[in-house]
């Protein structure tokens, strides 16, 4: 929890009640393995049943990061938060992609909230396109039908999807 908390216990993390969770407008989950919300015990993933009730029902934001220890790298394969990411967790036979690349962003997609880089929205793609190179991505599936692909990896023939948005229920991620 970055600044007041507005539950009990802020150092245990995710809040484990539904109404102390929908007390925040945004949640932002690192890189945190799906174990990390059972390791109470807590067998029926509350919590992260909570956070996609916060997004479907409460219509809060969920922002999900990368690393070596989600998506699919993390199990989070069937798990009630991949009902509401913006791109399915199929498996694959690598869990990460390794080696620096660019991200390439769509033209449509600059015209998304998330992609703003500044008041000037006629210097949006060069910024883009003069970010620094990122070094690894995780693998996910397809960008789901009702979501918007933001940016991805060229691999050859294919596009891994690096950044994507979608509304879920009265919430986004």
């Amino acid at each position: 929890v970055k600044g007041k908390a507005f539950h009990e216990n802020p150092e245990s993390g995710v809040p484990s009640r539904a109404d102390e969770l929908f007390n925040y407008d945004v949640i932002i989950l690192g890189d945190l393995p799906r174990k990390t919300f059972s390791e109470d015990g807590d067998r029926t993933e509350t919590r992260l049943r909570n956070i996609a009730d916060f997004v479907t029902r409460r219509g809060g934001g969920l922002v999900t990061l990368g690393g070596r220890h989600v998506y699919i790298a993390g199990h989070y394969g069937n798990s009630p938060l991949a009902e509401v990411l913006p791109f399915d967790l199929k498996q694959s036979q690598k869990e990460q992609l390794t080696g620096k690349f660019f991200i390439d962003v769509p033209a449509a997609a600059l015209n998304h909230p998330a992609m703003h880089l500044g008041p000037a929205p006629e210097k949006w793609d060069d910024l883009w396109k003069d970010m620094v190179q990122l070094e690894g991505c995780n693998t996910v599936g397809n960008v789901r039908p009702a979501a918007t692909l933001l940016g991805y990896r060229e691999m050859g023939e294919s596009r891994v999807p690096v950044l994507a948005s979608m509304k879920v229920g009265r919430g986004g991620v």
